[in-house]
């Protein structure tokens, strides 16, 4: 069964320079099914704005906005 969608919930969603937050992400099969098993990558449209390491760490580096994409494989 393939890979049907992923929720990301940040600690923060505004962050001032300097702050961090954590992501956390649920990966579901097409029935529903939570995926156990699977590792979550994270990429930042921005880097100059924002940052996100392999743990879902996030940090803010200035003013801006920039998007967090989740990747799930399993």
């Amino acid at each position: 069964m393939q890979l049907a969608k992923i929720d990301t919930f940040a600690s923060s969603t505004l962050l001032e320079t300097g702050d961090t937050a954590k992501l956390s992400s649920f990966a579901y099969l097409g029935d529903g099914t939570l995926i156990d098993d699977g590792v979550f990558q994270y990429v930042s449209s921005d880097e100059s704005i924002v940052s996100v390491d392999e743990n879902g760490m996030i940090q803010a580096h200035k003013n801006g906005i920039a998007q967090i994409t989740t990747i799930c494989t399993y």
